[in-house]
């Protein structure tokens, strides 16, 4: 018979041992608990963050660096939160950051010059662009954005010389840069320096090869120092070389329009509007302006919005004289919603004055309500009253 106290041996060891294996255990995890968790860089990931487009993230994660910690990179700080104010779009707050980022650091980047001078331009902050500029290094001064934001501010802060003084920098440093160029003759022609613009724009669009947005950018700087006809004569030159750009067309009808040439504007943007149905309506208003009333009512047909059409219908019908045209227009007047206009209620009694219709003129009238409608209003009737009484010439 087989013993059983080897068995109950073993039991009884393993019930002594397993205490002491499980307090050792616990020994070593509590150990490990005691290990340090790795210490986050927040700057570094926020960095990655940036990077990868996850700005909302990269935020919060800079929220939670401990900024008062020993040797913590204020400097990369600020740059990341200047970073990401910008990539909101909010200058001013770059600005501000980016100027910290500038005080804290020990060597500072020539970039962040750069970037700082960049958040000022778009803040409008002129003047503070132009100061940061000047205590950037001279590798960044040299640099093409530095110089255009230097010669865009001074201009904008009315500094003209100093603004050809950019210019002439930057044509010393980029001599081939025709963005340059073509800055100084605007500049030129701001001054009221015409010949010399017009020498130097000649030579520029003979030599340069130049695009649209260059004749663009010449005629309107040309139109704003109220040199009308050098400015639609530029731009009939360029309508040879890009026929159908229906900005160009708009621009030169502006010219025109400006320059008081009403017929000339007309036919130009009537021929925009074949491109841009939008603009039927305005190029029917600039012939009606010009006395071409047919011209304007056969554009008018066009015309896709019904309550404009209707409105612009109405006033062509009036200088025409066609009163009873006028009075046929009521049941479209007030399907649109027009009646409440004043204004066109005025026109109704007007048209029913014109066409005898007496009684029909006085009801319109006892709808107005407008002080200065009103007393329009009592002229009208005492003009038929004059004429119930006593039919004169002036009588319909």
């Amino acid at each position: 018979m087989t013993s059983l106290y080897p068995t109950r041996w073993c039991v009884w060891i393993c019930i002594l041992i397993a205490p002491c294996v499980f307090s050792s255990s616990y020994v070593v995890h509590a150990k490990d608990k005691k290990k340090k968790t790795p210490k986050v860089d927040h700057l570094a990931l926020a960095s990655l963050l940036i990077r990868d487009g996850h700005l909302k993230r990269a935020k919060h994660i800079l929220k939670e660096a401990k900024t008062t910690e020993k040797g913590f990179q204020l400097d990369r700080y600020h740059t990341l939160h200047g970073i990401l104010a910008t990539k909101g779009k909010d200058y001013k707050k770059a600005a501000v950051h980016f100027e910290l980022a500038i005080k804290h650091a020990k060597k500072t980047p020539p970039a962040l010059f750069l970037s700082l001078s960049r958040s000022y331009y778009y803040a409008s902050q002129y003047a503070k662009v132009i100061e940061t500029i000047k205590r950037a290094p001279d590798d960044i001064k040299r640099q093409k954005p530095a110089v255009l934001m230097a010669i865009q501010s001074n201009w904008r802060l009315g500094k003209n010389p100093e603004a050809f003084a950019a210019i002439a920098f930057g044509q010393k440093h980029f001599p081939k840069m025709r963005l340059l160029k073509r800055l100084r003759i605007l500049l030129l022609v701001e001054l009221g320096l015409f010949q010399q613009a017009s020498k130097e724009s000649k030579a520029f669009l003979a030599t340069e090869k130049p695009e649209l947005k260059d004749y663009l950018a010449f005629a309107e700087g040309l139109r704003q120092a109220r040199q009308y006809k050098r400015a639609y004569l530029l731009l009939e030159q360029a309508r040879l070389i890009y026929p159908g750009k229906s900005e160009l067309l708009l621009r030169l009808a502006r010219a025109y329009l400006d320059g008081k040439k009403l017929l000339a504007a007309a036919v130009i943007l009537e021929r925009a509007a074949w491109l841009k149905p939008k603009l039927t309506v305005e190029a029917a208003e600039l012939y009606r302006r010009a006395r071409k009333f047919w011209s304007a009512l056969q554009l008018n047909a066009r015309v896709l919005d019904q309550t404009a059409k209707i409105r612009q219908r109405l006033g062509l019908w009036i200088e025409l004289k066609s009163f009873e045209k006028v009075v046929l227009l009521v049941p479209r007047l007030s399907r649109l919603g027009l009646l409440r206009d004043e204004r066109i209620v005025y026109a109704l009694a007007y048209a029913c004055f014109q066409t005898g219709r007496y009684a029909k003129a006085e009801l319109w009238l006892k709808q107005l309500r407008s002080a200065k409608l009103f007393q329009k209003a009592n002229v009208l009737r005492q003009a038929m009253q004059s004429c119930r009484i006593k039919r004169h010439w002036w009588c319909p």
